[in-house]
C-alpha cells in the first residue's frame, strides 16, 4: 500500500544490513523537517516517492545504498536538507521513470551518482550542490532548467551531466 510520513525533528532508520527506513508497496510520500531518515540499503524505497519538503537528512548509508529509490516515478524538494549515498555505488536519488527534483540551498550526493532516472528534470536556482562520485546527473534525457549552485562529477574522469539521448542546461 501507500505510506504517508511526516517526520518533524526524529529519527527514522533501518540500520541493519539490507535495512530501509521508509519503504512502500505503492507511493511513499514524506516530508522531512530537520530530522534525519537513514537506511543501510535505502532512505526511501517505494514504486512512486514525493519528497515535498527536506530541512534535514535522507541518508543510505551501505554500499551499493538508494537514498531515495523509486521503481517508478520520484519527485523530491529538498529545501536546505542533504540526501546523500555516500558509500561505494551509492546514488542519492534514483527513478527508473521520471526522476523531477527541485534543489534549494541543500545538498544532493552520491558516492557513484547523484540524481539518476530515464528522465531527469532538475531545478537547483538556490546555490545548492548536486554530485556524484562518477556522474552528478545521469539519464536517457536530462533537462536543467536552472541552475545558480553547483553540478559536479567529484571523482576522476567523471561527467557533471550525462545522458545517452538529449541534454538541455539553462545555467
Amino acid at each position: 500500500g501507500d505510506t504517508n510520513v511526516t517526520n518533524g525533528s526524529g529519527t527514522i532508520q533501518g540500520l541493519g544490513t539490507g535495512g530501509l527506513a521508509i519503504a512502500a508497496v505503492g507511493k511513499a510520500s514524506v516530508s522531512n523537517g530537520t530530522g534525519i531518515i537513514t537506511g543501510d540499503l535505502a532512505g526511501i524505497s517505494a514504486a512512486n516517492v514525493t519528497v515535498t519538503g527536506n530541512a534535514g537528512l535522507i541518508e543510505a548509508t551501505g554500499a551499493n545504498g538508494h537514498a531515495i529509490t523509486a521503481t517508478g516515478d520520484a519527485n523530491v524538494t529538498n529545501g536546505a536538507g542533504t540526501i546523500q549515498a555516500l558509500a561505494s555505488g551509492g546514488v542519492a536519488i534514483s527513478a527508473d521513470g521520471k526522476a523531477t527534483v527541485n534543489n534549494g540551498t541543500g545538498t544532493i550526493a552520491g558516492g557513484t551518482v547523484g540524481i539518476a532516472g530515464s528522465t531527469v528534470d532538475v531545478s537547483n536556482t538556490a546555490g545548492g550542490s548536486i554530485s556524484g562520485g562518477i556522474v552528478g546527473i545521469n539519464g536517457l534525457t536530462v533537462t536543467v532548467s536552472g541552475n545558480s549552485g553547483t553540478i559536479e562529477a567529484t571523482g576522476n574522469s567523471g561527467s557533471a551531466l550525462n545522458a545517452n539521448g538529449d541534454i538541455t542546461v539553462n545555467n
